[in-house]
């Protein structure tokens, strides 16, 4: 009885000195529960913007561009045009559990976002250099203000939103690297359908009537009078 006591107490001291260790080599496996914000990079890019002269009024209408970016009295007389920049660069990082489960955490994530390609196309009709050429000019300089100041204005909420959806969404079980990176990228997409709407709506504030007014009645009438030359003859 005394032998079997000692070795029921030897194996209780045993496992009492064994189960701390064992505690703390399960505090020394990765933790797929918490990990600091990942470092987030925006870069805003604006391409120099280019200028045709060339192309007539049923050119200019037939443009697979935003028609919000254009200067009409009826008729369009100048439009902007350009090609948006949607892309993201995301750093991660698997951690591989004893248990023999991975999960996937983002490090560091690069945005661009921007338009490139960008194209101010004022109608042939209107003679180069003239009254009525300036006022287009200066009318589509505005709409090219518009996106270069909102581009600013948005880094600072796109990274927040960014790390708001990164804190929810956790980490991804998954040993898949595309999964972190696609989802990303398509974050970025529903991100910018926001950002495209508030453009649209300063965008059509700078086309406001008053504004088509006072174009439509400056250098005596210029631009007027070629949109209705157009309206009666189609040329």
């Amino acid at each position: 009885m005394k032998l079997g006591w000692a070795l029921k107490s030897f194996a209780l001291v045993l496992l009492s000195t064994i189960i701390p260790h064992l505690g703390m080599a399960q505090n020394t496996t990765p933790d797929c529960s918490h990990y600091e914000d990942p470092t987030i990079h925006i870069d805003a890019q604006f391409g120099e913007p280019q200028y045709d002269y060339t192309k007539n009024i049923p050119a200019i209408l037939n443009l697979e561009s935003d028609h919000n970016h254009s200067l009409r009295e009826g008729i369009p007389l100048g439009v902007t045009d350009y090609e948006k920049i949607l892309s993201t660069n995301t750093r991660t990082r698997v951690i591989q559990r004893s248990n023999g489960l991975s999960c996937i955490k983002i490090d560091h994530i690069d945005i661009i976002i921007g338009y490139k390609n960008v194209v101010v196309y004022i109608a042939d009709e209107i003679p180069p250099d003239s009254c009525g050429f300036h006022e287009v000019m200066a009318h589509e300089q505005k709409h090219l203000n518009v996106n270069q100041h909102l581009l600013q204005e948005a880094i600072p909420k796109i990274e927040q939103q960014f790390l708001e959806h990164i804190r929810q969404r956790g980490v991804y079980h998954s040993i898949d690297p595309m999964l972190p990176r696609n989802d990303m990228q398509e974050f970025l997409a529903s991100v910018m359908n926001s950002f495209d709407t508030e453009n649209v709506q300063r965008q059509q504030r700078v086309d406001s009537p008053e504004e088509y007014h006072r174009v439509s009645v400056s250098c005596n009438g210029q631009l007027a009078i070629i949109s209705q030359h157009y309206r009666l003859t189609g040329q």
